[in-house]
Protein backbone atom coordinates (compact mmCIF):
# COMPACT_ATOMS: atom_id res chain seq x y z
CA UNK A 1 0.00 0.00 0.00
CA UNK A 2 1.42 3.34 -1.07
CA UNK A 3 0.37 6.53 0.68
CA UNK A 4 0.45 9.54 -1.58
CA UNK A 5 1.50 12.74 0.14
CA UNK A 6 -0.40 15.83 -0.99
CA UNK A 7 -0.35 19.43 0.12
CA UNK A 8 -3.32 20.92 1.91
CA UNK A 9 -2.90 24.04 -0.24
CA UNK A 10 -4.09 21.96 -3.21
CA UNK A 11 -7.52 21.87 -1.57
CA UNK A 12 -7.75 24.94 0.65
CA UNK A 13 -7.16 28.52 -0.44
CA UNK A 14 -6.80 31.36 2.08
CA UNK A 15 -7.61 34.86 0.88
CA UNK A 16 -4.52 37.03 0.85
CA UNK A 17 -6.25 39.55 3.11
CA UNK A 18 -6.27 37.03 5.95
CA UNK A 19 -2.54 36.38 5.72
CA UNK A 20 -1.42 39.77 7.08
CA UNK A 21 -2.29 41.91 10.03
CA UNK A 22 -4.42 45.02 9.72
CA UNK A 23 -2.93 48.44 10.38
CA UNK A 24 -5.41 51.06 11.59
CA UNK A 25 -3.93 54.04 9.81
CA UNK A 26 -2.91 52.32 6.55
CA UNK A 27 -5.91 50.06 6.00
CA UNK A 28 -8.73 52.43 6.89
CA UNK A 29 -11.61 51.66 4.53
CA UNK A 30 -9.64 49.06 2.55
CA UNK A 31 -10.37 45.66 4.10
CA UNK A 32 -14.01 45.92 5.10
CA UNK A 33 -15.31 43.81 2.18
CA UNK A 34 -13.31 40.81 3.40
CA UNK A 35 -14.16 41.19 7.10
CA UNK A 36 -16.25 38.37 8.57
CA UNK A 37 -17.83 39.32 11.93
CA UNK A 38 -17.08 36.53 14.40
CA UNK A 39 -19.24 35.57 17.35
CA UNK A 40 -16.99 37.57 19.69
CA UNK A 41 -17.10 40.60 17.38
CA UNK A 42 -20.90 40.45 17.28
CA UNK A 43 -21.01 40.21 21.07
CA UNK A 44 -18.85 43.34 21.41
CA UNK A 45 -20.93 45.16 18.78
CA UNK A 46 -24.07 44.33 20.78
CA UNK A 47 -22.45 45.92 23.84
CA UNK A 48 -21.52 49.00 21.85
CA UNK A 49 -25.00 49.25 20.30
CA UNK A 50 -26.73 48.93 23.67
CA UNK A 51 -24.41 51.56 25.16
CA UNK A 52 -25.18 53.92 22.27
CA UNK A 53 -28.93 53.79 22.85
CA UNK A 54 -28.72 53.81 26.65
CA UNK A 55 -28.15 57.13 28.38
CA UNK A 56 -26.59 55.58 31.47
CA UNK A 57 -23.98 53.32 29.81
CA UNK A 58 -20.34 54.14 29.20
CA UNK A 59 -19.26 55.44 25.83
CA UNK A 60 -15.58 54.46 25.87
CA UNK A 61 -14.19 51.03 25.13
CA UNK A 62 -10.83 49.36 25.17
CA UNK A 63 -9.93 46.36 23.03
CA UNK A 64 -7.24 44.10 24.41
CA UNK A 65 -6.00 40.68 23.40
CA UNK A 66 -3.05 38.78 22.04
CA UNK A 67 -1.42 39.53 18.70
CA UNK A 68 -3.35 38.25 15.70
CA UNK A 69 -6.83 37.82 17.16
CA UNK A 70 -8.39 40.57 15.01
CA UNK A 71 -8.46 43.67 17.22
CA UNK A 72 -7.38 46.04 14.43
CA UNK A 73 -9.67 44.42 11.85
CA UNK A 74 -12.58 44.73 14.28
CA UNK A 75 -11.68 48.36 15.01
CA UNK A 76 -11.64 49.13 11.28
CA UNK A 77 -15.04 47.44 10.94
CA UNK A 78 -16.53 49.56 13.76
CA UNK A 79 -14.84 52.63 12.25
CA UNK A 80 -16.63 51.90 8.97
CA UNK A 81 -20.01 51.25 10.65
CA UNK A 82 -19.86 54.68 12.29
CA UNK A 83 -19.05 56.53 9.06
CA UNK A 84 -21.23 58.87 7.03
CA UNK A 85 -24.16 57.83 4.84
CA UNK A 86 -22.98 56.89 1.37
CA UNK A 87 -19.42 56.12 2.52
CA UNK A 88 -18.35 52.98 0.64
CA UNK A 89 -16.79 51.48 3.78
CA UNK A 90 -20.00 51.99 5.74
CA UNK A 91 -22.05 50.43 2.95
CA UNK A 92 -19.77 47.36 2.91
CA UNK A 93 -19.74 47.07 6.70
CA UNK A 94 -23.52 47.36 6.90
CA UNK A 95 -23.93 44.69 4.21
CA UNK A 96 -21.63 42.32 6.12
CA UNK A 97 -23.45 42.98 9.39
CA UNK A 98 -26.88 42.66 7.77
CA UNK A 99 -25.90 39.27 6.34
CA UNK A 100 -24.79 38.09 9.78
CA UNK A 101 -27.12 39.82 12.26
CA UNK A 102 -29.78 42.18 10.82
CA UNK A 103 -31.14 43.02 14.29
CA UNK A 104 -27.70 44.19 15.38
CA UNK A 105 -27.50 46.47 12.34
CA UNK A 106 -30.84 47.97 13.44
CA UNK A 107 -29.42 48.52 16.94
CA UNK A 108 -26.26 50.23 15.59
CA UNK A 109 -28.44 52.43 13.33
CA UNK A 110 -30.59 53.39 16.33
CA UNK A 111 -27.40 54.28 18.21
CA UNK A 112 -26.23 56.56 15.39
CA UNK A 113 -29.64 58.26 15.42
CA UNK A 114 -29.46 58.65 19.22
CA UNK A 115 -26.26 60.68 18.77
CA UNK A 116 -27.61 62.60 15.75
CA UNK A 117 -24.95 60.95 13.58
CA UNK A 118 -27.03 58.78 11.29
CA UNK A 119 -26.42 60.61 8.02
CA UNK A 120 -23.18 62.46 8.74
CA UNK A 121 -21.63 59.70 10.85
CA UNK A 122 -19.34 60.18 13.82
CA UNK A 123 -16.09 62.10 13.86
CA UNK A 124 -13.67 59.19 13.80
CA UNK A 125 -9.97 58.89 14.44
CA UNK A 126 -8.40 55.45 14.06
CA UNK A 127 -5.05 55.57 15.81
CA UNK A 128 -2.51 53.13 17.16
CA UNK A 129 -1.10 54.06 20.54
CA UNK A 130 2.49 55.27 20.48
CA UNK A 131 4.96 56.28 23.13
CA UNK A 132 3.64 59.82 23.14
CA UNK A 133 0.82 61.61 24.86
CA UNK A 134 -2.67 60.64 23.73
CA UNK A 135 -3.40 64.27 22.82
CA UNK A 136 -0.43 64.26 20.43
CA UNK A 137 -1.52 60.97 18.85
CA UNK A 138 -5.09 62.20 18.33
CA UNK A 139 -3.97 65.61 17.04
CA UNK A 140 -1.72 63.96 14.44
CA UNK A 141 -4.54 61.66 13.33
CA UNK A 142 -6.98 64.57 13.00
CA UNK A 143 -4.41 66.35 10.83
CA UNK A 144 -4.05 63.24 8.62
CA UNK A 145 -7.85 62.88 8.44
CA UNK A 146 -8.21 66.55 7.44
CA UNK A 147 -5.62 66.15 4.70
CA UNK A 148 -7.41 63.05 3.34
CA UNK A 149 -10.75 64.87 3.35
CA UNK A 150 -9.23 67.86 1.50
CA UNK A 151 -7.72 65.52 -1.08
CA UNK A 152 -11.15 63.97 -1.71
CA UNK A 153 -12.59 67.44 -2.41
CA UNK A 154 -9.93 68.39 -4.95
Amino acid sequence: MTIKSERLSNYVKVRQHHLRSAHLERHEGQIIEAYVPTGRALEVLHRIGRAMVSGDAGHAWSLTGPYGVGKSSFALFVHALLGADGDSSRISAEAALNATDPELLTLISAGRKEFGANSRGFIRAAVTAQRESISETITLEHMRTGIRECQKLS
